[in-house]
Formats: structure tokens, C-alpha cells, sequence
């Protein structure tokens, strides 16, 4: 983020999107193994690690999904989130390297 703009925020593994939770809300721990860095085409998606898609990653966003009555138009994409910023593509590749 020094090097390429954007603002700071803790890093995450969004399970569900467009919510707030309350810690009481919060999932049990499950394991996720990032499979490549990667970058997007929106602010919040610029570069981000992909986490592998196992069960217990998608059984969280499911639950988390239903438990809040959330539907997305897009299919589930675990991943963590590195950068948000609106830069080249140049950049973005500069960044995901």
C-alpha cells in the first residue's frame, strides 16, 4: 500500500459481502491455503491472494449467507484482499508480483 495508494484496512477473508457484523456473529475458525495472488478489475479487488475453494471455506459463506439473508448475483470467490486502490493494470501486475 506505500508503494501503490489506497487505504489502509485489516486484512480478511470476506465470507459474506455488504453486511455488519457484531462479534457475536463471528464464524468458528476453519483452515484456508491461498493458490495464487491475483488481481481484479474493482477497487476493492485489485490485488487480492485467491484462497483454495475446500469445503470448509464454502460450508462459511454458505452458513454466513443464510444466517443473514444475503444473496450475491456472483458466484463465491475466496480471497483476501491485499490492496484496494485504483491503478494501471501495469501496476496492478507490479503489485501482484
Amino acid at each position: 500500500r506505500s508503494e501503490f495508494g489506497g487505504p489502509a484496512f485489516e486484512p480478511h477473508i470476506t465470507v459474506v459481502g455488504a453486511i455488519s457484523l457484531a462479534p457475536e456473529d463471528a464464524l468458528a475458525p476453519y483452515p484456508a491455503r491461498v493458490t495464487a495472488a491475483a488481481r481484479g478489475t474493482f477497487f476493492y479487488q485489485c490485488v487480492f491472494f485467491l484462497i483454495d475453494p475446500i469445503p470448509e471455506v464454502m460450508e462459511a459463506s454458505a452458513r454466513a449467507c443464510n444466517h443473514f439473508g444475503f444473496q450475491s448475483s456472483t458466484p463465491y470467490m475466496p480471497h483476501l484482499s491485499l490492496l484496494y486502490a485504483d491503478i494501471s493494470d501495469e501496476d496492478k501486475e507490479r503489485a501482484r508480483q
